[in-house]
């Protein structure tokens, strides 16, 4: 698997993510002028591609939060997350930009619109997923599932960006548009939640995975 960032505009390769300047109450989720190229092929029986920050990793005192737009979303699947872009006081859980992710088999022309609340997380089948954290999904063989679903629930269905077996591959139904071949290459797009987080540098690394199960 080989991930390579690529602008939007252009389908130029990039060597990174970037948001740039923000204001803050003037879009709530707003998008890069880049997305992510995934080109993967596998031939085990069962495989997946997981998406994924370490924050706490990287921070171990890093306090974790309830990701505010997933409870807009759907007030029933709270998750409490380490996920997201972090600033500069990573110890105040406010001070946190939620991530979310989408799919395609295809690169988007102009790339997605930008959602709203109520189109991130929540259902399986939600448009855009959220990002979540090594922390709060440390074991691909359990899919991340818990036995107190008011912390972890449903983040299997933010993990995985597609997945299939050694003759077939589909996508994770974020967004659902029915096409589900990902044909060994995905365009995969984020965005992120300024709405109500002070003015500060955010950054984190989005993490990549290919795994068999």
């Amino acid at each position: 698997m080989t991930v390579t960032p690529r602008f939007i505009s252009s389908n130029a390769n990039t060597t990174g993510i970037s948001f740039g300047a923000v204001t803050i109450g003037a879009t709530d989720w707003n998008l890069p002028p880049q997305y992510l190229r995934i080109a993967h092929q596998s031939n085990n029986t069962n495989w997946a591609i997981r998406i994924l920050t370490n924050n706490k990793a990287a921070r171990p005192t890093l306090a974790g939060k309830v990701l505010d737009a997933k409870v807009v979303a759907d007030p029933n699947d709270d998750i409490l997350g380490y996920g997201g872009m972090y600033g500069s006081t990573p110890l105040d859980p406010n001070n946190r930009v939620p991530i979310a992710w989408q799919a395609y088999k295809d690169p988007v022309v102009g790339g997605p619109a930008a959602p709203m609340d109520a189109q991130v997380g929540g259902t399986f089948n939600s448009p855009w997923a959220f990002i979540a954290d090594a922390s709060d999904c440390p074991d691909t063989s359990t899919n991340c599932r818990s036995a107190t679903p008011d912390k972890i629930d449903k983040t299997i269905e933010f993990l995985r960006v597609a997945q299939g077996d050694a003759s077939n591959a589909f996508l994770k139904l974020h967004p659902d548009d029915g096409n589900r071949n990902s044909d060994g290459d995905v365009a995969l797009y984020v965005t992120g939640r300024f709405k109500g987080v002070p003015a500060d540098s955010y950054t984190t690394s989005i993490i990549l995975e290919l795994y068999h199960f």
